[in-house]
């Protein structure tokens, strides 16, 4: 054996190519002799065998890595852009809700306040009073500032605005007030100001729904390894319990959105919007007449009066209202109705409603609507004889405290 073979057995020699030559491969654990032809030996260097390669490769099992990596990159992609919604949707809340209402309308409207404030008769009046700029911005100021604090222990900024509900009967008496609707003409024509003001004052309303959307999305594709994992736990847990504190006020608030939207698609109608009206049911049904004719009929059951309209093409062309205090609802039968099934007759001593907001009183009328089945009949008059149970309650204590404060609006 040559020289240089037993200086390093690691070493794979080579001699003698023009003839048939021994190839001698040496490790650690055995030693190998193969013969070989000089095309097959290069043929085996060169151009391995395709098969016993890839199966080595294939044996590797790299598969279960390769699926762990790519889970965990989508996991940090899907954290990424919750951090960027949170982001980027608190940093357009800030800027175009409440610096917009701070800046556009709320020191605009303190500053006529003030320069007003010594006007006699003839002169110019201005938009509202410091106090219904209160009752219509509430705390949004301090929201604002609530957004620069170092520290959020103490942050109860929304716990009094979503119960600001006299802003949008505020908001209702003042545009139709001459001073204040020019004054929201002049700022909704230039479009670098934004939305409209009720919108954004709807606007806060929103974002603990959104809060714990987010937070509670980022705390669940958080691993339980990364560091901030206990503390997006502890912030899920909180944001959780703060909604479900406001569910019902967050509710309450979308009710009186849906009141104001349907008193401003209404034409004609005798009466304003009050701080504490709600709906309660709304449905499509037959107003009948006394010879037992239909026509058909919007109906909206509100706390305190049931109101019904015509539908029109883009609005609601109102018909009547009934006040629900001291009302009385009864089902009828087919031989009162004159023949028609599913009638509810609501009778109240009460009727109408000026544009003041006074009653006066009129001799009891009857109102019969023609329900489309049972079901909805029996629905719609528990709901009626709730609501008429609750107005009584209300006039009641009324009459025991009839000087307790009254509602703002």
């Amino acid at each position: 054996m040559p020289q240089s073979y037993s200086n390093n057995q690691q070493n794979l020699s080579f001699t003698n190519f023009d003839k048939q030559s021994e190839v001698t491969v040496f490790n650690s654990v055995n030693s190998l002799k193969i013969s070989s032809s000089h095309s097959s030996l290069v043929q085996e260097l060169v151009v391995p065998n395709p098969d016993s390669e890839f199966d080595i490769i294939d044996s590797l099992d790299y598969d279960d890595d390769d699926d762990a990596v790519f889970d965990q990159e989508i996991v940090y992609q899907r954290r990424e852009l919750l951090i960027q919604e949170l982001y980027h949707t608190e940093k357009d809340y800030v800027k175009n809700v409440l610096q917009a209402l701070q800046n556009v309308y709320i020191l605009p409207l303190r500053k006529n306040t003030k320069q007003s404030s010594f006007s006699f008769l003839g002169m110019k009046k201005p938009p509202c009073t410091e106090r219904e700029i209160f009752w219509l911005f509430g705390n949004l100021e301090e929201l604002l500032e609530v957004q620069y604090l170092g520290s959020n222990s103490d942050h109860v900024g929304y716990n009094s605005h979503v119960g600001q509900y006299i802003a949008v009967s505020t908001f209702e008496r003042l545009s139709r007030y001459q001073p204040f609707k020019k004054f929201l003409e002049s700022v909704e024509k230039d479009s670098e100001k934004g939305r409209d003001l009720l919108s954004l004052l709807r606007a806060p309303n929103t974002c603990i729904l959104r809060y714990a959307k987010i937070l509670t999305s980022l705390a669940d594709n958080t691993s339980s390894m990364h560091p901030d994992y206990i503390g997006l736990l502890q912030c899920k847990q909180r944001v959780e319990q703060l909604f479900e504190e406001f569910r019902h006020n967050i509710a309450d608030t979308k009710n009186i959105n849906e009141v104001y939207e349907i008193h401003c698609s209404m034409t004609d109608q005798p009466f304003g919007i009050t701080a504490d009206r709600r709906l309660y049911l709304q449905g499509d049904f037959m107003q009948l007449n006394k010879s037992g004719a239909g026509e058909e009929r919007a109906y909206f059951l509100f706390s305190d009066m049931l109101v019904y309209a015509k539908r029109k093409k883009f609005a609601l062309q109102y018909k009547g209202h009934i006040q629900l205090e001291r009302a009385q609802v009864r089902e009828i039968s087919k031989e009162e109705a004159d023949g028609n099934s599913d009638c509810i007759e609501i009778v109240s001593s009460f009727q109408g409603v000026d544009s003041l907001n006074t009653t006066f009183m009129a001799s009891p009328t009857a109102h019969v609507m023609k329900i489309a089945d049972k079901n909805d009949l029996s629905k719609w008059k528990a709901c009626l004889e709730a609501v008429i149970a609750k107005n009584e309650k209300v006039a009641q204590l009324k009459s025991k405290h009839p000087y307790d404060k009254q509602d703002a609006s």
